[in-house]
């Protein structure tokens, strides 16, 4: 602090007088927020602790409409309940340019910025002069050497017991691998105070170090990881317990943040509220049996989230509303047998997001009407009975989607409006006999091959092979590939005569098909 007018910590602002935020302090404050919106003044109570020079402070100022805050060092301003945040659209830091007599004359170590609101007790937590601490549990004797390491990717300083009487300093680093290697093999517990800026591990830099970490036996005091949890601990393929109360709650990407932990049985309930990406978080977690209903209402992307967990048995009812990426969610997870009733209705991808499911004997009837792709979804879900009428009407490749399902005998009347390849799409549904009329009379444009070996190893019927040649006849279109052979689908010989006339018809707009 100076004795500057009002100096300023950080000033957003359009560039014009009349849309700014500015966090300043002033003689009995330690910090206010001013805001002008439109030309509008609106000031917020600051916190009334007088500034002191040479005086670190930790400051979080939370905006949205109707809902403003202030924490400085973990002491609330008052709650603004009437607010209109301005449009802005850069920082100033330092001071306020168009004053140019606003100068902090101090020094800011760390500005952050999250794109949601967060909650107040997170404002608080972040800005509570406490001490960041994690207690990592390494087993020195499941690593070449007793050699084990603290990984952290984020640029801070801190102080380490090694739990064997070791204690040392690691200096900041963009990426720092601290090594240190114990003379009796045998769990030790490191004890990690962070000095500056915020502790973030991040253990798939080196997979073969990552073994020796068993378990996060403590968790940071009041001090949330910031924004990114990416590849946390990937590969700790012996971490068997991780303490559930690790504040998350400012994380949007957990990234790989599991991955590989094949020892971990059962999932913590972080807190997931802010996250928009989930992508490969349990990608291989082998042991996995159970994974808890988390906060996933802001979560886009799923993609191969659970890939491999090959010992989840059923999975939780989360809130998928705003998902469209499903990429592999759950494919290969072969002991899953019951999937609950999601919503998927903003997916647009899901290829393979159900593939090698072997043990799923249901699925639910669901709106997927923003999928554009549903390539091998289903494929070899070997033990699914039935399957439910879904609304598909964009999606364009349907290749294999439902290849070797061996034990469905009967598919609902899915329309496919958008549809441009159907290859493979039932093939080695040996079980399947009733196939419904005027699943295909309207289709996008096919490729030559949309329905090579569609139907092959099957057990279709006479009445379901007449259903499909008479809606392909219908269809229209000229010279396709068609595969209806093998298996025990119904001889020509009891085809009724639409379904000979419909044969006749595609053979006559050069469609080759395999009988």
């Amino acid at each position: 602090n100076n004795s500057a007018t009002l100096p300023t910590f950080a000033h957003f602002t359009d560039g014009s007088l009349n849309n700014y935020i500015r966090l300043n302090s002033g003689p009995s404050y330690l910090v206010r927020n001013f805001t002008n919106t439109g030309g509008f003044n609106q000031t917020q109570a600051g916190v009334n602790i007088a500034p002191a020079n040479n005086s670190p402070y930790s400051i979080a100022l939370g905006l949205t409409t109707n809902n403003a805050r202030i924490y400085a060092d973990g002491n609330p301003a008052a709650l603004i309940n009437s607010y209109s945040p301005p449009v802005v659209n850069k920082v100033e830091i330092g001071n306020w340019i168009a004053q140019n007599n606003t100068w902090l004359n101090g020094h800011i170590s760390r500005l952050t910025y999250w794109p949601t609101r967060l909650p107040d007790t997170t404002l608080q937590a972040i800005t509570s002069p406490t001490v960041d601490t994690w207690d990592l549990v390494f087993d020195s004797r499941l690593v070449e050497d007793s050699e084990c390491a603290i990984i952290n990717v984020n640029n801070c300083t801190y102080e380490v017991d090694w739990g064997d009487g070791t204690v040392e300093t690691i200096n900041g680093g963009t990426t720092q691998i601290a090594t240190h290697t114990y003379l009796l093999p045998d769990e030790y517990t490191a004890k990690i105070n962070v000095l500056t800026n915020t502790f973030r591990p991040s253990y798939v830099t080196d997979q073969n170090i990552a073994k020796a970490l068993v378990e996060v036996k403590e968790t940071p005091s009041g001090f949330p990881i910031y924004n990114t949890f990416n590849g946390a601990f990937y590969g700790c393929s012996n971490l068997r317990t991780f303490d559930r109360n690790v504040d998350t709650s400012g994380v949007l990407d957990f990234t790989n943040s599991f991955r590989n932990c094949t020892s971990l049985v059962d999932f913590p309930e972080i807190d997931t509220s802010s996250a928009t990406n989930l992508t490969t978080i349990c990608y291989n977690c082998t042991s996995l049996e159970t994974f808890p209903k988390l906060n996933t209402s802001n979560v886009t992307n799923f993609s191969n989230g659970w890939r491999f967990c090959k010992n989840l048995k059923e999975f939780p009812l989360i809130d998928t509303s705003q998902g469209s990426n499903f990429i592999l969610s759950w494919a290969d997870c072969t002991s899953l047998e019951y999937f609950p009733p999601v919503d998927l209705s903003s997916g647009t991808e899901f290829d393979y997001s159900w593939y090698n499911c072997t043990s799923l004997r249901s699925f639910f009837p669901t709106d997927m009407s923003s999928a554009t792709d549903i390539n091998r979804a289903w494929a070899y879900c070997s033990s699914l009975e039935t399957f439910p009428l879904i609304s598909v009407p964009l999606a364009t490749d349907i290749s294999e989607s439902w290849v070797s399902c061996t034990k469905l005998e009967s598919f609902p009347p899915v329309q496919f409006p958008s549809a441009t390849r159907f290859y493979r799409t039932w093939y080695n549904n040996t079980k399947l006999k009733y196939f419904p009329e005027n699943v295909f009379d309207t289709t996008g444009t096919l490729t030559s091959d949309a329905f090579k070996t569609t139907f092959s190893f099957s057990s279709l019927t006479a009445g379901s092979v007449e259903n499909i040649l008479t809606s392909l006849d219908t269809n229209g279109q000229s010279n396709i590939e068609l595969g209806i052979e093998g298996g025990s689908i119904a001889g020509m010989y009891s085809w009724s005569s639409p379904a000979w006339d419909g044969f006749n018809n595609l053979v006559s707009k050069g469609w080759t098909i395999s009988r």
